[in-house]
């Protein structure tokens, strides 16, 4: 346990730290890792004198949670959790070079639950890939699941529950149709009549209904359209063969190119996250720029303008 700091010493900052954490632990590291080898002192150290009292509650929750952490977690859990005397973070962002499979994970799954079931905050995970995030978020959900007393304070928002959001991922093909795309435009104009009716069906009761309709987005949906077509359209032998040849095959076989308009696929990730976090979600949201074209023309223009402007898209 460290001795209580005074004001005045936690206004002093220390950029650099010569603490010999071998040496704090040592009868820790006796008792619990006897076989330990390796050093559990950091090369090089520096932080901002803080409070530690949040690190050593994060610490004593695993504890409890029947999880040990080491020398090395324990004390840079004790710095990333520090805290000036008028409450804000003394580290507001915290780094840590660690080789890979060493305990960073852990670390930072122990901050998030106790920054999440004690102190009340949102957290959002991020990565530089995306399994990365995905990794450490079930990582430290099942450290959560397997703990009764966390896991009977989580408040589940699905739809079992006699409450939430259901989300369809339409698209703007369901608004508009486009030559060529068929099968395409019939499955996500069967989907906005389908959730219509569920909306309609579901309105007295605490699960909301919403339609996505991206437009244009990054993926590889040409690349396996293009197999698909391969697969099952003999196309020369089709009386249509001079206008697959003179429009649909240029557009599947040109070399790969950003349509206009087009957006990340996390934009549409975002629209989700809006309408599921949404007490009163939208019955559409609507993703790209061509996607609200097309609703106002579908509502504002005769049918034979909005096959003109099809046309020309």
């Amino acid at each position: 346990m460290e001795p209580a700091l005074s004001e005045e010493s936690l206004a002093t900052s220390s950029t650099t730290s010569d603490e010999d954490i071998d040496e704090r632990f040592a009868e820790i590291i006796a008792a619990e890792w006897p076989k330990l080898t390796g050093r559990q002192t950091p090369f090089a150290q520096s932080f901002q004198v803080g409070s530690w009292e949040l690190g050593e509650k994060v610490v004593e929750l695993a504890r409890r949670m029947m999880v040990r952490t080491m020398p090395w977690q324990t004390w840079s859990i004790e710095k990333i959790m520090a805290k000036n005397p008028d409450g804000t973070w003394t580290h507001p962002e915290c780094c840590l070079i660690v080789p890979r499979q060493n305990g960073k994970s852990l670390i930072l799954s122990l901050v998030v639950i106790y920054r999440m079931f004690k102190l009340g905050e949102q957290i959002i995970f991020s990565a530089q890939q995306w399994e990365t995030a995905k990794s450490l978020w079930k990582r430290t959900w099942n450290m959560v699941r397997s703990h009764v007393d966390l896991l009977s304070l989580v408040e589940s928002h699905t739809c079992s529950q006699g409450r939430g959001t259901i989300v369809n991922i339409s698209s703007v093909l369901g608004l508009v149709a486009l030559k060529w795309r068929g099968a395409y435009n019939a499955s996500k104009f069967a989907l906005e009549g389908l959730t219509d009716t569920l909306r309609l069906e579901m309105e007295d009761t605490p699960i909301r209904v919403v339609l996505v309709e991206p437009g244009p987005i990054t993926s590889r949906f040409r690349e396996n359209a293009t197999r698909q077509f391969e697969r099952w359209i003999d196309w020369q032998a089709s009386p249509r063969a001079a206008q697959y040849e003179a429009s649909l095959l240029k557009r599947l076989y040109a070399p790969p190119r950003k349509d206009r308009f087009e957006l990340p696929a996390e934009a549409v990730a975002r629209v989700v996250a809006r309408a599921i976090e949404a007490r009163r979600p939208k019955p559409r949201y609507y993703v790209t720029t061509p996607t609200y074209i097309a609703g106002i023309g579908r509502r504002l223009l005769p049918t034979r303008a909005l096959d003109w402007v099809a046309r020309r898209g």
